[in-house]
């Protein structure tokens, strides 16, 4: 996956204990309740500092704008999409005709609701329909070929695709992986998610940990019912969070250690996972850069980072201490360092110096929720509330987004009614709910390129496995986006 399945982003005072699944996205309030999954991204940076008080205060909204006529009656789809799975459309697109999905969600508030996800298999979208705290149905997209694929019955406590690996479906009693793009079984196991709950993934491995004896073992994608190591554990540990570094290691209370083989890495020989004071090495891009986390006696918050080099083993930046008000913080783009204090102001620090170099606060009622970075600009969407610092929920509580320069912090752009839907190397994409907009990334103003009119009133737009798709939960339709086909010379015979 492009985010493997650390957490990039951690609550200080409210530690993650669960597994690194990569979540669904929370609800919005959508007509089509589509729920996208992802990860929580964070903020890179470089910069002066800048507080910028209103959401308003610059840049607009984007208004319906006229789009051109598309004289071809042929298209095809759009170059394949770079690492993030989102295609490149700086040209005006067309809308494929619609295919069904065979993925139909009910309009009623009290019933499942579809979670999306990118099958990490070349053009497949995987939709569960989730509801109870499980996966009733799994099914499968071709988006490339228009197509539904498989569905596969539950229930299943969480599905967890990855790139070149599978599908992982956690079963009451079983484990399977899937093969996305055919639905078969390629491997199964009995398991008790009770007795042993996954505690990390990787491309290579699936480690449990024992609930009764705190024991690890490391399992393979190919036979996840063995234990190809195992490493003891205090059967008491409560630990701050789980973590993976350059998606191949592990945090344990003995140190990080390699998930595939249980040796120890060479970097983290100090971590520990359990006691009054833990310390966690996390990272995207662990062969560069790791952060080195510390946290205070029993586990209540984090107080201090420090960039990391795990090649070397060693500090590449002085200790940053963590404000006591800082409620989440988040470090994908080392060495910067995004955080979100309980007063919703969001600073960007870099993790070299520790200097804040910016912050930006919301206007009053307005709480930041969910921040990416797409190029030169950090992203934040809006809710209403700011329970959401205190442990509340922000469903249904949506308010818009603003884009911020990633150099100053300051706000270039916002709109009160306008989702973020993704970006690829070039260029972002935003919907409302009438239109689709695509911003170039490389023009300075957050320019806009093109916008097209959405092909049914109650779709969502799903920047997935290499394709834009637009979704109609409640009558299963979709529509992919293609590139209009560019007519050749004339000529007098007929084109082969």
């Amino acid at each position: 996956m492009e985010d493997s399945p650390a957490a990039n982003e951690l609550v200080n005072d409210v530690p993650e204990a669960s597994p690194p699944a990569v979540p669904p996205r929370r609800r919005r309030r959508w007509p089509l309740r589509l729920v996208v999954a992802g990860v929580v991204l964070a903020v890179g940076l470089a910069a002066w500092w800048v507080v910028w008080p209103m959401v308003g205060g610059a840049g607009s909204s984007p208004g319906p704008l006229p789009h051109a006529a598309v004289p071809f009656s042929r298209a095809h789809d759009p170059a394949p999409a770079g690492p993030s799975g989102v295609p490149e459309l700086t040209a005006q697109p067309v809308w494929s005709e619609p295919f069904a999905t065979g993925v139909v969600e009910p309009t009623s508030e009290n019933v499942p609701h579809t979670h999306w996800w990118d099958g990490e298999a070349g053009g497949i979208l995987l939709a569960g329909e989730w509801a109870d705290d499980h996966y009733n149905q799994v099914q499968a997209v071709d988006v490339t070929a228009r197509t539904s694929l498989w569905t596969m019955t539950g229930p299943f406590q969480a599905m967890r695709p990855y790139e070149g690996s599978g599908l992982l479906l956690e079963g009451d009693h079983h484990l399977l992986v899937v093969d996305p793009r055919t639905g078969d079984v390629t491997a199964q196991a009995d398991w008790d998610p009770e007795a042993d709950p996954i505690w990390a993934i990787t491309a290579d491995a699936i480690v449990t940990r024992n609930a009764a004896t705190g024991e690890l073992c490391g399992r393979t994608w190919s036979d996840p019912g063995t234990c190809l190591w195992k490493e003891a554990q205090d059967p008491d540990w409560h630990p701050c969070g789980v973590a993976l570094v350059a998606d191949k290691w592990i945090n344990t209370d003995h140190g990080v250690l390699d998930a595939a083989t249980g040796e120890p890495a060479p970097f983290g020989a100090d971590a520990r996972v359990y006691g009054k004071t833990q310390t966690l090495y996390l990272g995207t891009d662990g062969d560069a850069q790791a952060l080195r986390l510390v946290t205070g006696a029993g586990c209540d918050g984090f107080t201090s980072y420090q960039l990391w080099d795990p090649v070397h083993d060693t500090a590449v930046a002085p200790t940053v201490p963590l404000a006591e008000n800082v409620y989440s913080f988040s470090f994908r783009h080392l060495p910067w360092v995004f955080e979100r204090d309980r007063n919703d102001a969001l600073t960007a620090r870099s993790a070299l110096s520790g200097a804040a170099q910016w912050t930006y606060t919301p206007a009053p009622g307005r709480s930041a929720d969910d921040r990416t970075v797409a190029g030169p600009y950090c992203v934040v969407e809006l809710s209403t509330t700011a329970d959401s610092a205190n442990g509340g929920s922000t469903d249904d509580t949506y308010a818009g987004m603003v884009m911020l320069d990633l150099a100053s912090g300051a706000a270039v752009w916002s709109s009160p009614e306008a989702y973020w839907v993704g970006a690829s190397e070039h260029v972002a994409y935003v919907q409302d709910d009438s239109t689709l907009y695509a911003y170039s990334l490389e023009e300075p103003g957050f320019t806009l390129l093109w916008s097209l009119p959405l092909p049914s009133a109650k779709v969502g737009v799903i920047a997935m496995a290499g394709h834009l798709t637009a979704v109609d939960s409640a009558t299963g339709q979709a529509w992919v986006l293609q590139v209009p086909a560019v007519p050749g010379p004339w000529l007098p015979w007929p084109r082969p």
